[in-house]
């Protein structure tokens, strides 16, 4: 028969080394954090460069990564948003271009009409990514404005207030609305209007509208 109070030693010896064990296993959870999985940790890689090439203005690159993103996470808000960000980045560039060329001494209408098509696919791309960032609420007021911007750009005016109203529903602030530049052609749409004038403040003195080339379609309300 076993006698323990032969090999007492022995026993609390062992023991000893079985707690130590134990305590060594628990500290390992305290002070080591927890394990990234190879899935984030390509998220996050992928979230850095995006974010950089963003930095960088490198629109094209950020679309690139912030697509991937969305790619490897469908339900990232940030991800939606920053890729429909990025796409209007290109946008307004060639808002840019079509304003340069409707302001030219001899304008192109050609050119013009080629712009205008180009800046709306890329809004409606734009539009596309900015409403799943809006599924996923955190960026739902945020994202609409950005919807509402893109509307008003390409000549969506009855969309874009439509917008907007939701977007006040859902808790915007009104104030200044009738300062900011990218509503300025809304001025006198009789919704907007009522919508503005829940603020208050009257809008900024001699900034009036620029001038907006048609785009067709739905341009008009």
């Amino acid at each position: 028969m076993f006698d323990w109070r032969n090999h007492y030693r022995e026993l609390i010896g062992v023991a000893l080394l079985i707690g130590l064990g134990i305590v060594g296993w628990f500290a390992r959870g305290l002070f080591t954090g927890p394990e990234v999985s190879a899935q984030a940790a390509a998220f996050s890689s992928e979230r850095t460069e995006a974010d950089k090439a963003y930095t960088r203005q490198d629109w094209n690159g950020a679309e690139e990564h912030y697509r991937a993103m969305t790619e490897r996470d469908p339900y990232n808000g940030y991800a939606w948003y920053s890729l429909g960000d990025s796409i209007w980045r290109q946008g307004r560039r060639l808002l840019n271009d079509r304003d340069r060329t409707s302001r030219a001494i001899v304008p192109d209408p050609a050119r013009i009409d080629e712009l205008n098509g180009e800046i709306r696919k890329l809004g409606e791309k734009a539009i596309a990514c900015f409403s799943r960032a809006q599924d996923t609420g955190r960026f739902r007021i945020l994202a609409g404005q950005r919807i509402a911007e893109i509307y008003t750009a390409i000549g969506e005016k009855r969309l874009a207030v439509e917008m907007l109203t939701k977007c006040f529903d859902d808790g915007m602030m009104i104030r200044g609305l009738r300062n900011i530049a990218e509503f300025v052609p809304l001025r006198g749409d009789p919704e907007f209007e009522e919508l503005a004038s829940r603020d208050p403040r009257p809008p900024i003195r001699g900034a009036g509208p620029p001038p907006v080339p048609a785009m067709g379609g739905g341009a008009n309300r």
